[in-house]
């Protein structure tokens, strides 16, 4: 069976206990993750799908293992402090380059969930910078829009406008003192 896994994985990098720990829990995720995929091929009946993890999760796991063996095997002699100034940097970094690109951004929408629930529209936005358009109406035979909504604001103010083509048919602006319940009509 060791000879079967080192066919498929590769060779595991003995020197350090942290590589053949990732080494042997990348192989046990990927027995696991083989069962759940046949299990989810046989209630559903699409077995193609499990061919794309199959093979590609050894081949990838051959090149990460082996880029994380070389980074370790090179980084023998280097001061441990330094790895961790290093990684609190490259850490800082990365949290500064997506505070500044939410900040200057035009249009950010987080945590934005939408749901329909027996014919009825249900959106969550978590925080919101910049418009999202939402497509949900009921037109009645006399031509008349029936838009009902509930609106409640925890910072900042939310226009809630209605357009056809280029013209503003309906606008009305929600601040955060307001909790809004509406069956507009337009």
């Amino acid at each position: 069976m060791k000879k079967f896994i080192e066919i498929i994985f590769g060779k595991p990098y003995t020197e350090s206990k942290w590589m053949l720990f990732a080494y042997w829990f990348g192989i046990v995720f990927y027995f696991i993750a083989i069962i759940v995929f046949i299990i989810q091929s046989v209630i559903y009946g699409n077995w193609a799908a499990i061919l794309f993890p199959v093979i590609a999760f050894p081949i990838l796991f051959r090149i990460v293992y082996n880029l994380n063996a070389f980074i370790v095997k090179r980084m023998k002699g280097i001061n441990t402090r330094l790895l961790l100034i290093i990684g609190i940097l490259l850490g800082l970094l990365m949290v500064g380059v997506i505070t500044v690109a939410m900040l200057f951004g035009e249009n950010v929408v987080m945590n934005a969930n939408k749901k329909i629930t027996n014919g009825n529209l249900h959106l969550s936005i978590g925080s919101l910078k910049g418009h999202y358009e939402v497509e949900a109406f009921e037109t009645s035979d006399d031509g008349i829009v029936s838009i009902p909504y509930e609106a409640t604001i925890g910072d900042g103010d939310v226009s809630l406008a209605i357009k056809r083509s280029d013209d503003m048919v309906w606008e009305k602006t929600v601040s955060p003192s307001d909790t809004v319940r509406s069956n507009s009509l337009v």
